[in-house]
């Protein structure tokens, strides 16, 4: 029987996007990770925990142990990161997250070089978050001023919608920048604390000591800070969208990924569209450098846009100042799952038949992980 660690692995690898073995047995790269976060009594216990909300009582009625022992416990691996914690009326609830988008992040206070090094070695097994149907992260368009005229954001798309839901919000450090910090690679100027956390998400950060509470109107400052600077706005891809990031285009996973991404008309809901192709060359160049992915671009004298990569950010539109750019609705809109926690259930089992098509085939896939440590900063 494989050992606890092992265990352990192939349990994380059920969810979001997995984790893989790079491994033989209870030994190798995945297992000295989990050894430096986990105890086997973490692991023992998140081998037990079901893959939804559930408080410490249900958890020690269902494995038979003391209740007082259990919420101890859990709320103990819960402040290291290792699972998620949310008081629902009332009462603190717990659930599994996956490594990718969830611990990893949460862990970014002992980001240092060695471990961080082994976790890309670990991760560059090619099996890592391999489907590409269901992005983690999506772009929104960076203000309404982009769109074309009639276009309507969709609620989950609206920034200021996606705000109202939500009365608690707080920002952290980006992990994609900090991490590349932390492996002495090339790092962006811009600013680290760009996170920001909504709802559940941003009292979990909060009370986990890796964020502070900002409020509404500093989340708008600090976006739109970010789009004067290039960045991108980057929401988890869920309709309650738990997490917004200021992505730029040298460090960020989300945005960098998509640059060798083929076909995004799946992952956005808007496409940027040349009006007049003759008034958008005035702006051209300050619209091509603007794309983050390079879907925007000269060729043969005239500006040219690829609709099917483009992300529908609106950078491009906002640099066009004489607004020869516009966003437009694309045909079939992509409506996101209802929380982040279907997001991942939705990816995971995706994941698992691709990795299932990948055997029979022996074939390699797309690593997002080795992208992004080999990205340089360019902005």
């Amino acid at each position: 029987m494989a050992g606890i660690y092992r265990q352990l692995q192939e349990k994380l690898d059920t969810l979001g996007g997995g984790f893989p073995a790079s491994g033989v047995g209870d030994e190798g790269p995945d297992i000295n990770f989990l050894k430096r976060f986990y105890s086997e009594e973490d692991a023992w216990y998140i081998l037990r925990m079901v893959n939804e909300y559930q408080t410490a009582h249900q958890f020690a009625t269902a494995n038979g142990i003391d209740p007082d022992v259990a919420a101890e416990k859990l709320y103990d691996i819960s402040k290291r990161g290792l699972i998620y914690r949310q008081t629902i009326d009332g009462v603190v609830n717990y659930r599994l997250i996956p490594m990718v988008h969830g611990t990893y992040e949460f862990l970014w206070p002992y980001y240092e070089k060695g471990w961080l090094d082994d976790y890309y070695k670990m991760m560059d097994t090619g099996r890592f978050n391999t489907d590409k149907t269901t992005p983690m992260f999506r772009q929104i368009p960076v203000c309404k001023e982009v769109l074309s005229p009639g276009t309507k954001l969709l609620p989950f798309d609206d920034l200021e919608a996606i705000l109202d839901k939500h009365t608690s919000f707080s920002v952290a450090a980006c992990a994609c920048r900090l991490n590349r910090k932390a492996r002495e690679l090339p790092v962006c100027d811009h600013e680290i604390e760009t996170c920001i956390n909504l709802g559940g998400f941003a009292d979990y950060s909060v009370e986990n000591g890796f964020a502070r509470r900002i409020s509404r109107e500093e989340v708008m400052e600090l976006l739109q800070r970010g789009v004067e600077e290039g960045r991108v706005i980057s929401a988890m891809d869920s309709q309650e969208v738990e997490v917004i990031c200021s992505c730029c285009k040298c460090c960020c996973g989300p945005v960098m990924g998509k640059t060798f991404i083929p076909n995004l008309t799946k992952w956005n809901n808007y496409v940027a569209v040349i009006e007049d192709p003759h008034a958008a060359m005035e702006y051209a160049n300050a619209s091509t450098a603007a794309c983050p992915i390079k879907a925007c671009r000269i060729e043969d004298g005239a500006l040219k846009i690829d609709v099917t990569h483009c992300m529908g950010c609106g950078l491009c539109a906002l640099a066009c100042k004489n607004g020869a750019i516009k966003l437009h609705a694309r045909e079939n809109p992509f409506t996101p799952e209802d929380n982040v926690f279907d997001t991942y259930d939705i990816i995971a089992q995706a994941n698992a038949r691709k990795r299932a098509e990948m055997d029979e085939k022996g074939g390699a896939t797309f690593n997002l992980n080795a992208v992004i440590s080999q990205g340089a900063a360019t902005d």
